[in-house]
């Protein structure tokens, strides 16, 4: 009994420390793009008010994902999971535009999946 208390304590102990440590990687590689992106926008003289809507655009990002990139983050799935996921995600938002309305499901499985 006390090998699998102390099992299930490492495990944690574990799955926390490589939760920070991914944090921490994402978090670097971030700040590693915005540093490049700053150089970049120095050596092309680009507008500061370009600059900083691009920068604030980033750091918005950050905010709302974390790093995770959720357009990629499922594309080893097979596309009729994908389309499921996006149908769960996505279906309340296109059955309140009025255009979409009563349209299919194949069109609103279609629809969801679509990327800018």
């Amino acid at each position: 009994m006390r090998l699998f208390v102390g099992t299930r304590y490492g495990y944690f102990i574990g799955s926390i420390a490589a939760s920070i440590a991914n944090a921490d990687f994402h978090r670097s590689r971030f700040q590693e793009k915005l540093n490049v992106l700053q150089q970049f926008f120095r050596r092309s003289r680009v507008d500061a008010d370009v600059a900083k809507r691009v920068q604030d655009h980033f750091e918005f990002m950050w905010f709302r994902n974390r790093g995770i990139q959720a357009h990629s983050l499922f594309n080893d799935m097979p596309l009729t999971l994908q389309a499921s996921l996006c149908m769960g995600i996505y279906k309340d938002a296109i059955a309140a535009v009025p255009l979409f309305k009563d349209k299919g499901i194949g069109f609103t499985r279609l629809l969801s999946m679509a990327r800018p």
